[in-house]
């Protein structure tokens, strides 16, 4: 486990609730900090009878979920040129834009949806992208409240049920939650594919038919 990781598990055992909710909202607005992590700790630590059940799951999931609104607030205010004019300081260049922007097109609520709880590594650019193309706010909110809700309850759920051996699983969850990200590109690029080709097959048609009339 890294420095900063044992850093965070400190201070919340420390300050508690606070630290909890802090962390979770500036990860939630993109900074790399290990929240998944966290939560696990914070499951554990419920176990543990150090911290109580519904402070925390209300405090990680409000804090989720505000980080997620304020992320497509922004996004939606400052308009798609000044996220690609200065996206590329928070590693988010116009390439990786238009690759979330590829991959999910008219998928965007169910992405903003798996993203929240599967696909966590994509949450970000997700975001940004729904803020951009003005993707209607209360789908947006539904949809990051339902990934959100169903990201606390696993992820303190699995920290609560292994009490003081999260630690154990901390490793495994993370590489899972990479691994998930990882076939999640390849199933919407496949996806992706699929419509592409629906598409041109549709359009050849159309053309041949139109061909034949003459």
């Amino acid at each position: 486990m890294s420095l900063s990781a044992d850093q965070l598990l400190t201070w919340l055992l420390l300050y508690g609730y606070p630290v909890l909710f802090v962390t979770v909202l500036i990860g939630s607005i993109g900074v790399p900090i290990p929240v998944n992590v966290l939560v696990l700790a914070a499951g554990g630590f419920v176990a543990d009878g150090d911290l109580d059940l519904l402070p925390v799951a209300l405090v990680v999931f409000g804090a989720a979920v505000l980080g997620d609104c304020l992320v497509y607030g922004v996004a939606r205010w400052a308009g798609e040129e000044a996220v690609q004019r200065h996206g590329a300081r928070l590693g988010l260049g116009p390439a990786r834009l238009d690759a979330v922007r590829a991959r999910f097109g008219g998928w965007l609520g169910a992405a903003v949806f798996s993203t929240r709880w599967l696909l966590t590594p994509l949450a970000f650019p997700t975001s940004i992208v729904a803020g951009v193309s003005r993707y209607p706010l209360a789908f947006f909110a539904a949809f990051a409240v339902a990934g959100e809700a169903l990201w606390t309850g696993a992820y303190l759920a699995i920290g609560y049920v292994f009490g003081q051996s999260w630690p154990s699983i901390a490793e495994t969850v993370q590489d899972a939650a990479q691994l998930a990200a990882g076939l999640g590109l390849v199933v919407a690029a496949l996806a992706l594919l699929a419509v592409i080709w629906r598409r041109q097959r549709a359009a050849a048609r159309a053309q041949a038919t139109r061909a034949a009339g003459d």
